[in-house]
């Protein structure tokens, strides 16, 4: 499942953008897991094999990533000096979790999911770059630094280790004359640890003349040093804030948002019989589509698509469900 600000996934929905000296930050995040857990009334346990990616990015780095997939170079035909900034996190780990849910009232209820992690692969990876551009003469400067489970470069006596970790996940639902109101965050309180971990710290300083011979792919770094550290790491948290009126119960509004980057969104879907579908948008920059099935009294299977223009959907959500 994918929650973004602007449909960030797909190439092919940035290729067609230009530099610009003022260039904001998207956001996105998905997560996939397969697993099975124990329900109880108030409580669950449960163990699942899921892989999480967090990204952010300003979408002057968004089209040069663009451009640099689908094209296999860019373009440095804009004049002036564009910066270039991006973080990534990508985890995959077994999780081991516990859910447990407390009723202040009939319209107050809590919802705490502590879990730890047994990581095996896991990248932090942070570019700070600055492109400027006169004529056809371009010049790449900046720094790109990583940390993860990942090999940058020959270690004679390579010792790294997977690591592990653990974090909290939480809800608070609210009921009220006017509505339903529901707050969802995620990676509360997280911490990944490492004893013994690579790292990677670049730095470039490119020059081209030619107005388009540049493969970031490809790129040399001038000079970078990298090795083994003991570290702790944190995943961005993520949260939603969901309302739902008691006049309109298909519809809700509400903002989503990865760490302090907020956006607002709205929603609306219907249940008929076995059947239910949805639709959303984030500030009308990112469209979403979906649905589920009920096949049996145990089985639910639904999926989704995302789209920032509807020529493009990018697949973003399949789940199938089942309860014995």
């Amino acid at each position: 499942q994918q929650q973004a600000s602007a449909g960030v996934l797909s190439a092919q929905q940035w290729i067609d953008g230009r530099l610009s000296l003022s260039s904001p930050f998207e956001w996105v995040h998905a997560k996939s897991q397969i697993g099975v857990a124990k329900h109880g009334a108030d409580w669950s346990l449960g163990v699942a094999r899921s892989r999480a990616g967090y990204m952010s990015a300003n979408r002057n780095a968004l089209l040069l990533s663009a451009q640099d997939e689908l094209n296999d170079r860019v373009d440095l035909s804009t004049q002036g000096q564009f910066a270039l900034g991006a973080t990534v996190h990508t985890l995959e780990s077994t999780v081991f979790s516990a859910r447990l849910k407390h009723a202040f009232s009939d319209d107050v209820v809590l919802t705490l999911t502590p879990h730890l992690h047994v990581i095996h692969d896991y990248q932090r990876s942070e570019g700070h770059l600055s492109l400027q551009t006169v004529g056809t003469q371009s010049r790449l400067q900046g720094s790109l630094r990583r940390v993860g489970t990942r090999n940058y470069g020959f270690l004679v006596n390579d010792q790294a280790n997977a690591g592990w970790g653990w974090g909290l996940d939480a809800g608070l639902r609210v009921r009220s004359a006017w509505g339903d109101t529901q707050l969802d965050a995620s990676n509360l309180l997280s911490q990944l640890r490492f004893s013994n971990v690579h790292f990677s710290n670049r730095q470039y300083d490119v020059n081209t003349n030619n107005g388009t011979d540049l493969v970031l792919s490809e790129v040399p770094s001038v000079q970078g040093v990298y090795g083994l550290t003991k570290t702790s790491e944190k995943l961005p948290v993520a949260w939603q804030m969901r309302f739902v009126p008691v006049m309109a119960t298909d519809a809700s509004l509400g903002l989503t948002a990865m760490g302090s980057d907020i956006r607002w969104f709205v929603a609306y879907g219907q249940q008929i019989k076995r059947y239910r579908w949805w639709m959303q948008t984030v500030e009308t920059k990112n469209w979403s589509l979906g649905g589920d099935v009920q096949l049996s009294d145990r089985w639910l299977l639904g999926t989704g698509v995302t789209a920032t223009r509807f020529n493009n959907p990018t697949f973003t959500s399949l789940y199938l469900k089942a309860v014995w």
